[in-house]
């Protein structure tokens, strides 16, 4: 027999963005806290798809026993699902959202619990509330390189060279391909 507690303990979630130092790309780190016993929830995270584009996400250390699944469900939406059976126990860096940047500008990322709950051995049901919380992450698009190939026509069977001339502004240099 499942028995609801009407009583309901305030999480506190934030969600912090950046720009990676390892790779350059785009981050956000969602923050959990106060939400010791909770063994399952739901997040969705909403975002600018016009400037980011969502990779991948992942837990963060420290938060052993997790499993979640985070997917974008349309361009700018992202839900996380995550189940600890025996009830999280740390505070902190819980998942982290990687993204690319699609296009240069400052995209608003928002965060919000839709769910979060505590079931215990005897069946006991204690639901969490958290604040929504949102961040900024300026994105900066890789500059793209222009390539053009001289010839108009190749002949099939190789021995022919193609040479690609690429902008100097890229750093790379020409070269010759066979």
């Amino acid at each position: 027999k499942l028995t609801h507690n009407s009583a309901v303990p305030a999480a506190e979630i934030s969600l912090n963005g950046s720009v990676s130092e390892e790779t350059g790309a785009p981050q956000a780190i969602l923050n959990v806290s106060k939400a010791n016993g909770v063994t399952n929830g739901l997040f969705t995270v909403n975002y600018s798809p016009d400037i980011l584009k969502f990779e991948k996400g992942s837990i963060c250390a420290g938060f052993e026993g997790t499993i979640a699944e985070i997917n974008e469900t349309t361009p700018g939406e992202i839900k996380i699902a995550f189940v600890n059976n025996e009830g999280l126990s740390a505070a902190g860096d819980f998942i982290k959202l990687d993204f690319s940047a699609v296009s240069t500008g400052t995209a608003t990322l928002d965060v919000r619990a839709d769910e979060l709950l505590s079931v215990s051995e005897q069946g006991k049901i204690t639901e969490f509330s958290a604040d929504s919380d949102s961040c900024i992450i300026t994105a900066a698009a890789p500059e793209k390189a222009l390539i053009s190939v001289s010839g108009t026509s190749l002949p099939v069977g190789g021995g022919s060279d193609i040479t690609i001339a690429i902008p100097e502004k890229t750093g790379a240099t020409n070269g010759i391909f066979t």
